[in-house]
């Protein structure tokens, strides 16, 4: 071999190209490229031996995958472990082709792999080895453990007792993220006996994560990456128990914050994994640490975490009934002491780890429980009974009542008294948590009495129908379809609030009783009993066109809706929306065709949900219905609204049938009058229609739109490229180009620019609706639309024109996420900042300032212009609503990076002192908030 080719890259790497293609065609030719070179691999230089080890080493890498067979993996193994013993140069080229021999070839036999760790673990001094050679071996080490797990088995203790050497005192951080995949896979396939320690203190020297990425190497390889890692090998065998317990609350008592949580988190993982016994001696000592965080120096961060970890103690200590009673006797003596929202958030975390918690916390904490409530004394009782209506809530979903202790059953019993006795007290905030903690005790089988029943169907009966009552609110409904759910009121209440339905219909106290009547949803016997009638009614008013009546029993029917979803009872949805729909018709045909949008709002709301609910199958035959009607009633507005609801809000299927026929007479019926209807049926259809039928449909929007344009028309325009872009039809140029042309016009123009926020904006057609929204829809429009926005901006001749272009601009920003918006930052913020001076008043307050507001972070290249303009903007002769968007941009702005802030700190303060005289309040509040905030910048936080 020429040696010239070591002393060129180039050549050196043709070289390894040629041998590694000579090879693949005949595998022979490796150990002719081992003969050719031997004058060179003994060579008396050895920087120019470690130079033909790495070609042979390099050849090898590149040679494809299972390539090499036994023989010559024998081979080329013996080879690279008999060059560890020459210069320690050799070092690196050897383990890389070691490594690429392991990964790349056949199975090696026992033998072989007892050489490779002989020599990586032992005749390589790891201390010694580069950052990149160290990666390597721990490299090897992991792939011997996933695949060569029987060879490793049979060194045993040998295999462990390297592994130790060679990882201990590696600092870097990608050599450590190795190492930590590394010690679980030992623990799961060893028995590390007298080595358990050692295993232990190899990685715990590491706890807690003391690192921070250079700014350099950000995002690669976080604090968290490794803390993570390291979590798992301190947890990685049930033996590390003991010492990592202790452990753990030594580094509690840490001033770092990050060594707190990272403690807190090692008990957490640890409470699944390590026995009871390690944890009871130090449970006292856990607590007294989470007590600190939580009540003594305060870390709001690490709060969350500390109450889990308490969950997490208390829960392994549930099988100890003494250790765990004598740990809450302990905590529950120092809460007395506490705060009371602390109290409440340390309660519920210890007894919502297991049933035997729960009930331990019961008992021993209801005798004071019940003496606070019995004192009544400011709001300490009102957050003591909100946290123990969640205990009660664990123990009735964790614990049998049945089985309770005598002592139990007792003090829950004097609770039960105690709650029923605060249903009729003075204080309306505290009976009002009385009736959230009843509808939870209601679910705990055989605690109520009959008496304690009593009383609350008086409350209900007395809250529902007596006018002097207070108002019902969400609790009373919630306890009375808890009662239903679980059958623990007599039938007779029922046919008392249908009788109170009949004397409200007539006296006024309608929206009450229909309050509490959405409860009968709880089960379905009672829903039974009252859906039937109110029905009935609820259609009656429609017919008589009795509107105060039927919306009130619209809403009602929509509340037992969504009750009987959340309580998974089951009535026919398609019946009520069927019957409805018949009812609503018949009326239109007897002359009632004007119905506002804003008195139809609660019967829309059914059948948006109804339509909702409503299987596709049965959908088709409605709107089939639906579509009939509205051609017999000439598509009067009334027919409309009740098409607006079903088309957007019934599932696509249910479209399946639709002539385009009738899309085109809604098309012309919106060119000849106007209205709010159409469009947004027009949207529901072009959103939903299968694609034969929605290309037809398009083609009659098409040529209605041409020649000459109106108001009537923008609309359908707008509302069809909404529809059109959340399906995420492929072709919107047709209507982007339209757009772009009516913003040029200077009458139809602001209403188009005002429409790009419409067609952003969740609204009409939803997901709730089943309507098809494709992900990153506002990404894809103002990618589309902002090159003419801002060519349009800056060519228009005309101030009402620069206005449109503007408007559709600025109206897109709040729904684009700010990265996009950054990839045109460049043509975006001259527009908005020559926007603040020349724009009219009223396109400066709609668009331009609530846009900057929300994205002053894009202003920090422009503040010498930006300032100025907000000043001014800030005093009068604006208007009081321009005055307070310009002083919250300027409050805002002072969030972003100081240094760029600090020139212009002074010219701010100065400006805002007129701000502080304002003749408004509301204007002189944010002018103080503004001003505090500039004058601190700069100054230390």
């Amino acid at each position: 071999m020429d040696e010239s080719v070591f002393d060129d890259s180039n050549k050196f790497k043709e070289k390894v190209a040629h041998y590694a293609n000579v090879i693949k065609g005949n595998k022979d030719e490796l150990l002719h490229m081992l003969e050719s070179m031997g004058h060179v691999l003994t060579h008396r230089d050895f920087e120019r031996r470690a130079a033909a080890v790495s070609l042979v080493s390099e050849v090898v890498q590149i040679l494809p995958q299972r390539f090499l067979q036994r023989q010559e993996t024998a081979t080329l193994l013996q080879f690279f472990v008999r060059k560890l013993d020459d210069h320690p140069i050799m070092v690196p080229p050897v383990l890389h082709g070691i490594y690429e021999l392991i990964i790349n070839d056949h199975e090696m036999g026992d033998t072989e792999i007892e050489n490779i760790l002989q020599a990586i673990l032992y005749d390589v001094p790891m201390p010694g080895l580069l950052q990149a050679e160290r990666y390597i071996v721990y490299r090897m080490l992991a792939y011997m453990l996933l695949n060569y797990n029987l060879a490793l088995c049979k060194i045993g203790s040998r295999f462990v007792q390297g592994c130790i050497q060679a990882i201990e005192g590696e600092r870097d951080p990608r050599c450590l993220l190795q190492v930590f995949a590394i010690i679980p896979m030992i623990c799961k396939n060893f028995i590390l006996g007298e080595l358990e320690e050692s295993v232990f203190e190899v990685c715990a020297c590491y706890f807690p994560v003391d690192f921070n990425p250079p700014a350099s190497d950000a995002g690669k390889i976080s604090r968290e990456d490794l803390a993570e890692a390291l979590l798992l090998c301190m947890t990685a065998s049930a033996g590390f128990g003991k010492y990592c317990i202790p452990l753990a609350v030594e580094k509690l008592d840490s001033d770092l914050a990050v060594a707190k949580l990272d403690s807190l988190k090692l008990l957490i993982h640890g409470a699944d994994l390590f026995p009871p016994a390690c944890f009871k001696e130090k449970a006292v000592l856990i607590w007294r640490q989470i007590h600190n965080l939580v009540f003594v120096n305060r870390h709001e961060a690490i709060i969350p975490t500390a109450l889990v970890c308490l969950s997490s103690l208390s829960r392994v200590l549930s099988k100890h009934k003494n250790a765990l009673t004598a740990l809450f006797k302990t905590i529950w003596k120092d809460l007395q002491q506490g705060e009371i929202p602390g109290m409440g958030r340390v309660l519920e975390a210890f007894a919502s780890a297991s049933a035997e918690a729960c009930s331990i916390a019961l008992v021993e904490a209801l005798p004071s429980i019940l003496q606070l409530l019995s004192k009544n004394e400011g709001h300490r009782p009102v957050l003591v009974l909100e946290s123990t209506t969640t205990v009660l809530s664990f123990y009735a979903a964790l614990c049998n009542h049945q089985t309770a202790t005598q002592e139990l059953n007792q003090l829950l019993g004097l609770l039960a008294d105690r709650l029923c006795t605060l249903l009729t007290g003075s204080d309306d905030e505290l009976e009002l948590r009385a009736v959230a903690a009843l509808s939870t005790v209601l679910q705990i089988e055989g605690l109520l009495t009959e008496a304690h029943l009593n009383i609350i169907m008086d409350l209900l009966v007395y809250v529902a129908t007596d006018e002097d009552a207070p108002a019902p609110r969400d609790e009373h409904v919630l306890l009375l379809a808890t009662a239903a759910s679980t059958a623990s009121l007599p039938d007779t209440v029922w046919c008392s609030i249908r009788e109170e339905i009949d004397r409200g219909l007539n006296t006024g106290n309608l929206e009450r009783i229909l309050k509490v009547t959405t409860a009968c949803a709880g089960s379905a016997l009672s829903l039974s009993k009252l859906l039937p009638y109110l029905e009935d009614c609820f259609l009656a008013s429609i017919q008589d066109v009795e509107i105060y009546y039927r919306n009130h029993l619209a809403k009602c029917l929509k509340g037992i809706a969504c009750q009987a979803e959340m309580y998974g009872v089951s009535f026919d949805h398609t019946s009520l929306l069927e019957n409805t729909m018949i009812a609503w018709m018949d009326t239109v045909k007897s002359g009632h065709k004007i119905e506002s949008s804003e008195s139809f709002a609660q019967v829309s709301d059914l059948l948006e949900k109804l339509s909702e609910k409503c299987s596709s199958s049965n959908m088709q035959n409605i709107i089939a219905y639906v579509e009939e009607a509205c051609i017999d009633t000439s598509l009067a507005n009334t027919s409309l609204l009740l098409l607006r609801c079903i088309v957007c809000h019934a599932r696509p299927e249910a479209l399946c049938t639709t002539n385009w026929r009738f899309v085109q007479q809604l098309i012309d019926t919106h060119c000849q009058r106007e209205g709010e209807h159409v469009p947004q049926c027009l949207a529901g259809y072009l959103n939903k229609l299968p694609d034969a039928i929605l290309e037809d449909s398009l083609a009659c929007l098409w040529s209605c739109l041409e020649p000459e344009w109106t108001v009537a028309k923008t609309e359908l325009l707008l509302w069809g490229t909404k529809a059109l872009l959340l399906r995420g039809y492929p072709d919107l140029i047709p209507c982007t180009m339209l757009l772009k042309e009516l913003l040029k016009d200077e009458k139809l123009g602001r209403p188009v620019a005002e429409g790009f926020k419409q067609i952003l904006q969740p609204s009409v057609l939803t997901t709730e609706g089943h309507c098809t929204i494709k992900l990153m829809h506002p990404q894809r429009f103002f990618v589309e639309t902002v090159d003419f926005l801002i060519e349009g901006f800056n060519s228009a001749t005309t101030e009402a024109v620069k206005e449109n272009f503007l408007m559709g601009l600025c109206c897109q920003l709040a729904y684009v996420p700010k990265p996009v918006v950054n990839t045109y930052i460049d043509q975006i913020l001259p527009v908005l900042v020559t926007a603040l001076s020349s724009a009219e008043e009223s396109v400066i307050e709609e668009c331009v300032l609530p846009c900057l507001t929300e994205n002053v972070g894009l202003m920090a290249s422009c503040l010498d212009s930006v300032l100025a303009q907000l000043l001014r903007l800030a005093k009068p002769p604006f208007s009081m609503e321009v005055r307070r968007s310009a002083l919250e941009c300027l409050l805002r702005l002072s969030s972003i990076e100081e240094d760029k802030l600090l020139p212009y700190r002074q010219q701010v303060v100065q400006g805002l002192t007129h701000c502080l005289a304002d003749r408004k309040r509301i204007v002189r509040q944010v002018a103080a908030q503004a001003a505090s905030m500039w004058h601190m910048v700069g100054e230390p936080k």
